[in-house]
């Protein structure tokens, strides 16, 4: 039944499974849940309602969109109890670690790789360099201008770089305090470390050296979670 997943995503960098951390995070979880599944590697817009990657296509033809709902939805549908005896404390937990990097941290990554013009000159490379060359200049300029009005809306692509330094500096701090000394967020694995993996390791995998990526390193016990990850349900790539 497994098997009839197929997981519409971008694709990835370096040995990343996928460039997007939702789309990481969801292929994380898949695998920690040891749940079959096909990846289809997108080279067009996405189908989605949302127009938003990932989303996933069973066996009978639907669809289900946004990484949280695919989750939730294929635990119940797989029997996963990666988190089924947390607690009402571990869950609050949880979605603050969620929140912290899923609604705050991503953001900064946006920024890095979108609005900040060293960035996008790899961005640009990762996400289109197979796009064809004829359509390849209208489509990472609409695609540019898309991210960073949106960016412009939320507010990050507002500030300027010395704050945006600080900013994500305190965020990777208290996503370490999170951390302790626990080899996963919760003490064993689970959904949130997907999500977590999902977007430190496009940090530190990713091809620039960028602001999230010059603060990662002052963390080691971040950079020790992501190396975790990767050797325990990453290792047939060359993360």
């Amino acid at each position: 039944m497994s098997a009839g997943i197929k997981v519409y995503s971008f694709k990835g960098a370096d040995g990343v499974g996928s460039a997007s951390p939702f789309c990481l995070k969801l292929l994380t979880w898949l695998r920690m849940a040891d749940l079959g599944h096909q990846i289809e590697v997108l080279a067009r817009p996405p189908s989605s309602t949302t127009g938003k990657v990932p989303y996933v296509e069973r066996g009978d033809g639907s669809l289900l969109e946004d990484s949280e709902r695919i989750i939730d939805v294929l635990s119940k549908e797989h029997g996963v109890v990666l988190d089924a005896d947390r607690s009402a404390e571990q869950q609050a937990r949880a979605v603050l670690v969620r929140s912290l990097v899923e609604s705050h941290l991503y953001f900064f990554l946006l920024w890095s790789r979108w609005q900040n013009d060293a960035g996008w000159a790899v961005t640009k490379e990762v996400y289109f360099g197979d796009a064809p060359f004829l359509v390849r200049p209208l489509l990472t300029r609409a695609m540019r201008n898309r991210v960073v009005r949106d960016l412009w809306g939320q507010g990050v692509g507002r500030e300027r770089p010395a704050y945006i330094e600080a900013r994500v500096g305190e965020g990777l701090s208290a996503l370490e305090e999170a951390l302790g000394d626990q080899d996963f967020f919760l003490g064993t694995p689970g959904r949130v470390d997907a999500s977590v993996h999902g977007l430190l390791a496009n940090v530190h995998h990713w091809p620039h050296n960028d602001v999230l990526k010059r603060q990662l390193v002052n963390h080691p016990r971040l950079v020790s979670f992501v190396e975790r990850v990767d050797d325990r349900w990453w290792s047939d790539t060359s993360a």
